[in-house]
């Protein structure tokens, strides 16, 4: 959830990169109701039984629940009916975007990768208008809080890697980036053939991954010939930046981060009018009924039945299940008890500045477009980059990422001259450390968790492909039954 300052203040999204290397009318389609329909609604929404639709309720209108339900419609046909329940007063989940100093900028989930399949061939099919991430001012620096310990002009990255950390080092990185990538997309065969998965551990077991989630990135690069100078420099860096961790993060989340960052090629990309544009036009496509405002307390059995409780005292009855949002954030109690993994969630500060940095500051001439941090205390930002142009002030917007809320002291020093800042922060993503097992899909008879992918790798495609995953454990269930 995020939590948002007031004014002229605000923050940023935890899955952006910040540019290194690498839908219209929608809203008006859905099926919406304000909370104070959800009692109507619960009423046209009962159980399957004899003459009588199944009924699914969906917790969570996000990437994850929009798939989710999308995959559902295509399976079941109109014989389900399907409704989604949103505790916040809009579609997307972590993607979200405002309006920041004249200009429309991604303040969650931000990034596509071309190598992701699932959410690139979805807005292809709803005709959704994607966009480059990337442009303005060029160059990398690693900030030491000292000086730069890493500094490449624009169109000079690649060769000022090689030179200062050597090939043996560059390429073992890059092999480690391109490896996953070739691995992670056979899924896509998998799942166009309907195979399905208990559990996230035999669907990266089936692509050859899932050892990569019981070690950590150091230890994987460390494997591949990469050495240290790297691993704590860009490394870390960009890890630092993608999901405020170190690389002690497990190997599958730390190697997906670097294709990320570009080093297995590619494009990254956007909606042009923002992510959370194409989980409308899901939503809308799949003809849910969605409820806004409207906050999940509770799944419990009466007989046979599963009952959704609201915060309003309305009860959803359903014969299944699909708790899209994180259950840990999402405060919803099971009863009977469900096993839960009561994960640690990664806090993130983020801030959104127009202004000019200030070459006085980082002792150069020229201050670069990306700027990454090495793990070092009292440094106050975690990274810091160029997201786009402000119309209004005539100025670039920067973002930060950074381990506390910034406030005007902290980033004054930073520019030298600043015209408006906006600031938020959320929990944004577990902190996905190794293990040996990772939890199941389906967590008690008819009651389906898709984040228990991000207990392995947490990204808008890598759950995207978990509620397709989990899209067809349910339609299973139902139909057997």
């Amino acid at each position: 959830m995020m939590k948002e300052s007031t004014g002229t203040e605000a923050g940023i999204d935890r899955r952006a990169v910040l540019g290194l290397g690498a839908a219209a009318g929608a809203t008006g389609l859905l099926c919406t109701l304000a909370s104070g329909d959800a009692a109507q609604a619960a009423s046209r929404h009962r159980p399957g039984g004899q003459g009588k639709l199944p009924a699914i309720v969906i917790i969570g209108a996000g990437a994850a629940g929009a798939v989710a339900a999308y995959r559902l419609r295509q399976l079941m046909g109109p014989s389900a009916s399907i409704t989604i329940l949103e505790d916040s007063p809009r579609v997307g989940g972590r993607a979200r975007h405002v309006n920041f100093a004249g200009s429309k900028v991604e303040v969650g989930a931000s990034i596509l990768h071309s190598a992701g399949r699932r959410l690139l061939d979805l807005a292809d099919t709803l005709g959704v208008a994607l966009k480059p991430v990337g442009g303005g001012p060029g160059g990398l620096g690693i900030w030491t809080g000292d000086g730069f310990s890493f500094l490449a002009e624009p169109g000079a990255v690649d060769a000022t890697l090689l030179a200062q950390y050597g090939p043996q080092s560059v390429l073992g990185m890059v092999s480690v980036a391109q490896d996953v990538t070739a691995a992670w997309s056979e899924i896509y065969a998998l799942q166009d053939n309907l195979t399905l998965f208990e559990n996230p551990g035999t669907l990266l077991r089936a692509i050859g991954l899932e050892q990569l989630t019981s070690i950590s990135l150091a230890d994987h690069l460390a494997a591949a010939g990469v050495e240290r100078p790297i691993i704590d420099g860009f490394v870390t860096g960009a890890l630092r930046n993608i999901y405020n961790q170190t690389p002690a993060i497990n190997g599958l989340a730390g190697s997906i981060a670097l294709v990320g960052v570009g080093l297995a090629g590619g494009e990254l990309q956007a909606v042009r009018d923002g992510n959370s544009e194409l989980y409308a036009k899901l939503i809308a496509a799949a003809e849910a009924r969605l409820l806004l405002d409207t906050q999940v307390t509770r799944v419990h059995k009466v007989a046979h039945r599963t009952m959704v409780s609201t915060s309003s005292g309305v009860e959803f009855p359903a014969d299944a299940v699909v708790v899209a949002a994180a259950p840990e954030l999402a405060g919803i109690r099971f009863d009977p008890p469900v096993q839960l993994d009561h994960r640690p969630f990664q806090e993130v500060h983020v801030t959104l500045v127009a202004g000019q940095l200030s070459p006085t500051y980082f002792a150069t001439a020229t201050v670069p477009g990306t700027i990454l941090t090495e793990d070092r205390p009292g440094l106050t930002f975690k990274s810091l980059g160029y997201v786009a142009e402000s119309p209004q002030f005539q100025a670039p917007i920067w973002k930060f990422f950074s381990p506390a809320r910034l406030r005007r002291p902290d980033i004054a020093p930073i520019f030298s001259s600043i015209h408006k800042t906006w600031r938020t922060s959320w929990e944004a993503y577990p902190v996905l450390v190794p293990q040996t097992s990772l939890p199941p899909f389906e967590r008690a008879p008819g009651i389906f968790t898709i984040s228990s992918m991000e207990s392995a790798v947490s990204t808008m495609e890598h759950e995207a492909v978990a509620a397709w995953n989990v899209a067809g454990l349910v339609h299973k269930r139902l139909t057997e039954s």
